[in-house]
C-alpha cells in the first residue's frame, strides 16, 4: 500500500489521526498528520511497514492561515522523533507498565519506545493532537523523567468522565483512569497554562499528589477552588501504588 491515498480523511493543517492499519489490520496502530501541507502516514505495531506521506499542499483557507496567523502562544503539533518505536516489543518496557497494571490498550493512553533514550514515553495527545512527551528511564538514569518538549498541557488519559484526578505522573494517571480522567501534572506545581486547561474541561477536580507533597496540594486547591469542585484526597502512598478498587475508594 505504497501508494495510500488518505486525503479523504480531509486532516487539516496542524490536525492527526489515529486508526486502524489497513495493511496489518491491528487496532489503532496507523498514525496520520498533516504538518507543513504534508500528509504522513506510520503504523507502530513493530511487524507492519506502512508508512509514507503526500505532499497534498495547503489548501485556500490553510495558505491564508499560515500567511496571516500571528504568534498567539497556541501550543505547535509535536514532531515525533524517528527513535519513538511500539513500545510492545521491547520487554522491559512492557515490564515496567505491567508492574503498575497500566495497559495503553484499556487506558487510551499514547505510549511509545525511545530506543535512542531507553524510555518509556508518554505522549501528550489532546483531542488528537500530539503537543508533546514525557519519558521515564528504564534504566533509572538522570533525570528518570524527561521532557522532551516545552508543552503548556498537562498529560490527560481517560477522558470518560467531566472529573479530573490530578497526580504527579504518568503512571499515575494512567492508574486512575478506569475511573476519572488521569491529569499528571509533572511534578508538584501547577502552571496557569495548567490551570486555564482544567477550568475550561472539567467540573470537578481530586488533588491525590504524593504524600510527601501536602503543601504543594493546598497549593492546588487555592488556584482552583473557587472556579471548580475541588476536592483533596491525602492518600496513603502514590497512586500508581494501589490497585484500581483502592483508588476507587478513596475517590467517593
Amino acid at each position: 500500500m505504497k501508494n495510500a491515498d488518505y486525503t479523504y480523511l480531509n486532516i487539516q493543517e496542524g490536525g492527526s489521526l489515529r486508526m486502524d492499519c489497513p495493511l496489518c489490520l491491528n487496532r489503532n496502530t496507523l498514525s496520520i498528520r498533516k504538518l507543513n501541507g504534508k500528509l504522513m502516514w506510520n503504523c507502530f505495531h513493530v511487524s507492519c511497514e506502512h508508512k509514507g506521506r503526500d505532499n497534498q499542499g495547503y489548501t485556500a483557507e490553510e495558505m491564508r492561515y499560515v500567511f496571516n496567523k500571528k504568534d498567539t502562544g497556541e501550543s505547535k503539533p509535536f514532531e515525533i522523533p524517528k527513535s519513538f518505536v511500539s513500545v510492545y516489543p521491547n520487554p522491559n518496557a512492557m515490564k515496567y507498565l505491567s508492574a503498575y497494571n497500566v495497559s495503553p490498550y484499556e487506558c487510551g493512553a499514547r505510549i511509545v519506545y525511545d530506543v535512542k533514550q531507553d524510555r518509556v514515553v508518554f505522549l501528550i495527545d489532546i483531542d488528537g493532537i500530539v503537543y508533546g512527551a514525557v519519558g521515564r528511564s528504564l534504566s533509572n538514569k538522570n533525570p528518570r523523567w524527561f521532557k522532551y518538549n516545552t508543552c503548556k498541557f498537562p498529560f490527560v488519559v481517560g477522558n470518560i468522565t467531566d472529573t479530573a484526578v490530578i497526580v504527579e505522573d504518568c503512571v499515575s494517571a494512567c492508574s486512575v483512569s478506569a475511573i476519572h480522567t488521569g491529569v499528571a501534572i509533572m511534578g508538584t506545581t501547577l502552571t496557569d497554562d495548567h490551570t486555564n486547561f482544567i477550568k475550561g474541561k472539567f467540573k470537578k477536580v481530586f488533588i491525590c499528589l504524593d504524600p510527601d507533597a501536602n503543601g504543594k496540594t493546598f497549593d492546588i486547591q487555592k488556584k482552583l477552588g473557587y472556579s471548580i469542585d475541588t476536592r483533596i484526597i491525602l492518600i496513603p502512598k502514590d497512586l500508581k501504588y494501589l490497585t484500581t478498587e483502592k483508588i476507587r475508594e478513596l475517590l467517593i
